[in-house]
């Protein structure tokens, strides 16, 4: 049966409205009556609930709302929760949804774990439940969501403050490396400029991995064979003075280090 999307606003023991930043929580299930109930539960516990009764109303309040939790029931009349979960996944900007599969029926075990395995479900609940087990798994799965968010920003932030570090780094090497060029062109002492060249080329080779772990988005681990092609060709055309009198071959097995390993190497 097709309702009317129901949107409630959460309320507190004195019945007056609770605050805006309420977390909002999208139900659906095709029964009118667990429905309600349902949404009257979560309601009175002081989340924010909209609700509705097809597959295609849980896609499009989701995404209308882009709420903390999707309660969705397996069966409905126009699909299966399993494919709902399997699109609102396949989502980026619905990332942060936990979707939660309600079942009115008694499922087997396998039957569960294939949702959770598959990714497709945050959690499943198996009708009947009591009203306090029932928002205690709730409250739990929010709390696990908050600190995968939190996680997942944390990363974020992590990998730009490496990506910066490493670029910076790359920068100020390339400079030092551009003053011992120049220091190398006035000297007039054959051992200096040798000293100097050679200084040059240890540090291009600690810009350049630098550069390789900048581009790879990989900061803990080096491609050892595309980094050494790299370095061996840069410093083959620095020191070959008659292009084509000396040939250079490389024979490199696809190795990734660490950059401990990579940056004495």
């Amino acid at each position: 049966m097709n309702q009317k999307p129901i949107e409630t606003s959460p309320t507190n023991r004195t019945g007056s409205s609770a605050q805006p930043q309420a977390v909002t929580l999208v139900v659906i299930d095709d029964d009118p009556l667990v429905l309600r109930a349902t949404a009257r539960i979560v309601a009175d516990a002081g989340y924010a609930v909209v609700t509705g009764s097809t597959a295609a109303e849980a896609i499009e309040l989701t995404r209308r709302h882009l709420p903390a939790m999707l309660l969705l029931d397996v069966m409905l009349p126009d699909g299966d929760g399993m494919e709902v979960a399997r699109q609102l996944k396949g989502e980026a900007a619905l990332a942060d949804v936990f979707v939660v599969l309600l079942s009115g029926v008694k499922t087997s075990g396998e039957d569960q774990a294939a949702g959770l395995s598959a990714g497709l479900a945050d959690g499943y609940i198996a009708r009947p439940f009591g009203k306090t087990e029932f928002l205690a798994r709730i409250d739990a799965l929010l709390r696990l969501r908050t600190a995968q968010v939190e996680l997942r920003v944390a990363l974020h932030d992590k990998e730009a403050l490496l990506k910066e570090a490493h670029h910076r780094v790359k920068n100020n090497l390339q400079l030092i490396s551009s003053l011992l060029h120049l220091g190398s062109a006035k000297s007039t002492q054959q051992e200096t400029k040798t000293l100097m060249k050679e200084m040059q080329s240890r540090i291009r080779s600690v810009a350049m991995l630098h550069e390789t772990l900048y581009r790879s988005g990989n900061y803990v681990r080096v491609n050892l064979s595309r980094y050494l092609r790299e370095l061996a060709t840069l410093v083959f055309r620095a020191q070959t003075a008659n292009e084509g009198a000396v040939r250079l071959g490389l024979v490199l097995e696809p190795v990734e280090v660490v950059t401990d390993q990579a940056l004495p190497c």
